[in-house]
Protein backbone atom coordinates (compact mmCIF):
# COMPACT_ATOMS: atom_id res chain seq x y z
CA UNK A 1 0.00 0.00 0.00
CA UNK A 2 2.66 2.23 1.17
CA UNK A 3 4.07 2.15 -3.01
CA UNK A 4 1.11 3.64 -4.15
CA UNK A 5 0.94 6.09 -2.11
CA UNK A 6 4.78 6.93 -3.31
CA UNK A 7 3.70 7.20 -6.51
CA UNK A 8 0.58 9.11 -6.14
CA UNK A 9 2.95 12.01 -3.96
CA UNK A 10 5.35 11.45 -7.10
CA UNK A 11 2.21 12.46 -9.88
CA UNK A 12 0.69 15.11 -7.64
CA UNK A 13 4.05 16.79 -7.73
CA UNK A 14 4.76 16.17 -11.41
CA UNK A 15 1.30 18.19 -11.74
CA UNK A 16 2.18 21.03 -10.05
CA UNK A 17 5.47 21.18 -12.03
CA UNK A 18 4.00 21.11 -15.34
CA UNK A 19 0.82 23.35 -13.98
CA UNK A 20 3.66 25.49 -13.10
CA UNK A 21 5.46 25.28 -16.53
CA UNK A 22 2.05 26.36 -18.65
CA UNK A 23 1.50 29.24 -16.53
CA UNK A 24 5.12 30.70 -16.49
CA UNK A 25 5.17 32.26 -20.32
CA UNK A 26 8.03 33.22 -21.81
CA UNK A 27 8.36 36.30 -24.31
CA UNK A 28 9.63 35.07 -27.96
CA UNK A 29 10.67 36.73 -30.98
CA UNK A 30 11.06 36.12 -35.01
CA UNK A 31 14.12 34.34 -35.10
CA UNK A 32 14.27 32.50 -31.65
CA UNK A 33 15.10 28.95 -31.54
CA UNK A 34 12.67 27.43 -29.05
CA UNK A 35 12.32 23.28 -27.88
CA UNK A 36 9.14 21.88 -26.16
CA UNK A 37 8.96 22.68 -22.39
CA UNK A 38 9.79 19.14 -20.16
CA UNK A 39 6.23 17.78 -20.13
CA UNK A 40 4.46 20.16 -22.72
CA UNK A 41 4.34 17.99 -26.07
CA UNK A 42 0.92 17.75 -27.32
CA UNK A 43 2.10 17.63 -31.50
CA UNK A 44 3.71 14.73 -33.19
CA UNK A 45 6.38 17.25 -34.11
CA UNK A 46 8.74 18.79 -33.61
CA UNK A 47 10.25 16.13 -31.54
CA UNK A 48 11.31 16.79 -27.90
CA UNK A 49 15.10 18.59 -27.75
CA UNK A 50 14.43 19.71 -31.37
CA UNK A 51 15.12 23.01 -31.57
CA UNK A 52 12.91 25.19 -34.12
CA UNK A 53 12.85 28.56 -35.14
CA UNK A 54 10.13 31.81 -34.37
CA UNK A 55 9.00 33.04 -37.18
CA UNK A 56 5.90 35.04 -35.95
CA UNK A 57 4.36 35.81 -32.77
CA UNK A 58 0.81 36.31 -32.76
CA UNK A 59 -1.06 39.77 -30.47
CA UNK A 60 -4.08 37.92 -31.12
CA UNK A 61 -3.86 33.76 -30.28
CA UNK A 62 -5.84 31.80 -33.02
CA UNK A 63 -8.17 29.36 -31.97
CA UNK A 64 -8.96 26.24 -33.62
CA UNK A 65 -12.52 25.44 -33.82
CA UNK A 66 -12.20 22.27 -35.66
CA UNK A 67 -12.15 20.39 -32.04
CA UNK A 68 -15.78 19.88 -30.78
CA UNK A 69 -14.81 18.18 -27.38
CA UNK A 70 -13.78 19.72 -24.25
CA UNK A 71 -11.90 15.89 -23.53
CA UNK A 72 -9.30 16.19 -26.29
CA UNK A 73 -5.73 18.17 -25.45
CA UNK A 74 -6.36 20.95 -28.23
CA UNK A 75 -10.04 22.25 -27.12
CA UNK A 76 -9.52 25.95 -27.37
CA UNK A 77 -6.07 25.85 -27.22
CA UNK A 78 -4.59 29.58 -27.51
CA UNK A 79 -1.73 29.01 -30.55
CA UNK A 80 0.19 31.91 -30.66
CA UNK A 81 3.44 31.17 -31.56
CA UNK A 82 4.13 30.10 -35.48
CA UNK A 83 6.95 28.10 -35.35
CA UNK A 84 9.21 27.02 -38.55
CA UNK A 85 10.22 23.27 -38.78
CA UNK A 86 12.88 21.43 -41.54
CA UNK A 87 10.65 18.01 -42.15
CA UNK A 88 12.40 14.82 -43.55
CA UNK A 89 12.41 16.11 -46.89
CA UNK A 90 14.19 19.32 -45.76
CA UNK A 91 11.70 21.33 -46.36
CA UNK A 92 10.46 24.26 -44.43
CA UNK A 93 7.46 23.69 -42.66
CA UNK A 94 5.16 26.38 -40.53
CA UNK A 95 3.19 25.46 -37.61
CA UNK A 96 0.51 26.95 -35.08
CA UNK A 97 2.03 26.49 -31.30
CA UNK A 98 0.41 27.24 -28.09
CA UNK A 99 4.25 29.53 -26.64
CA UNK A 100 3.08 28.61 -23.12
CA UNK A 101 4.84 24.99 -23.81
CA UNK A 102 7.91 26.33 -25.43
CA UNK A 103 10.89 27.19 -23.71
CA UNK A 104 14.00 29.31 -25.69
CA UNK A 105 16.38 26.67 -26.78
CA UNK A 106 20.10 26.92 -25.36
Amino acid sequence: MEKVKNLFVTREEKLKACAAKIIAKETFAPGDLVIWKEGMKNRRFPAYAEAVVVTQVLAEPVIDNTERSSGTPTFREPLDVVIGWLDSDGDFIEFYLDGRRLTKAE
